[in-house]
């Protein structure tokens, strides 16, 4: 493979004016609904989608100057969060090439609600804790709205790994998160009978973290820029660390407490 390796003079993160933005918008649903009444006292619509924009881009590339490295924000015009009745959390849509331009991200006001509900550590605000939540749902989702996926063969769980390593670069990661560490965790952090690498979500997220801490800042940026015109292959992870993602794994693993 091809990959594409800056120096590390290349590795700072840039000024968050000079990134592209697509147009913002957002659309609330039934505005009666608590949930819809608790979006708007906790988030500040302008400032907090274009904050969150910026952040996922600092994040996600190296710099939208240097055409060796596709910057993707300008391939995304319109990025619409609509807020509304339903099940589940978050998703994203309009990633398809004929709607490749425009994203919506629907974020369900009924999990905004019950997370209203939780309740809050002595020392914290709850409408912190809220808005803390919320915002780490919508960058999760803004990072599915710029990344690539190896023109559609990257495994899901490192799509969504990604997009939670971005949350966790942010600062924005979910209260129920437990990171891996000696001692070993409970059975329950991996409800799965072998770990995988590519489990998705934060299991994959801290094992990005960990790749990124050992070999380097700016390595998951690279790993995203180089699955953008070319079918997934698991050798990128040996071209950009010198060891295989299965080997990775097993090292992340003996450090970390993890069974395998």
């Amino acid at each position: 493979m091809n990959i594409l390796a800056p120096t590390l003079s290349h590795q700072i993160i840039p000024d968050k004016d000079s990134w592209p933005l697509p147009t913002l918008s957002l659309e609330l649903q039934s505005l009666d609904h608590a949930g819809v009444s608790i979006f708007l006292q906790c988030i500040k619509p302008i400032e907090d989608l274009k904050d969150s924009v910026i952040t996922v881009l600092q994040h996600l590339y190296l710099s939208p100057e240097r055409p060796e490295f596709p910057s993707g924000p300008d391939e995304v015009k319109d990025v619409k969060l609509i807020v509304r009745p339903m099940s589940g959390v978050a998703y994203t849509t309009g990633v398809g090439p004929k709607e490749a331009g425009r994203k919506e991200i629907h974020l369900s006001a009924d999990y905004v609600f019950n997370i209203s509900k939780d309740k809050p550590p002595p020392s914290h605000e709850p409408e912190n804790l809220i808005r803390y939540e919320i915002l780490g749902v919508v960058v999760h989702e803004l990072v599915h709205c710029f990344q690539y996926n190896a023109k559609g063969s990257c495994p899901g769980g490192l799509i969504e790994g990604i997009a939670d390593f971005i949350r966790l670069q942010a600062h924005l990661g979910a209260k129920h998160w437990r990171r891996p560490g000696p001692p070993k965790p409970p059975a329950s952090f991996y409800p799965f009978p072998t770990p995988k690498w590519d489990a998705g979500y934060e299991r994959t997220a801290f094992f990005l973290e960990w790749i990124e801490n050992r070999y380097g800042i700016g390595t998951i940026r690279e790993l995203n820029a180089n699955i953008r015109d070319v079918e997934w292959d698991e050798r990128i992870f040996k071209d950009l660390t010198g060891r295989k993602v299965d080997k990775l794994w097993r090292i992340y693993c003996e450090e970390n407490g993890v069974g395998v």
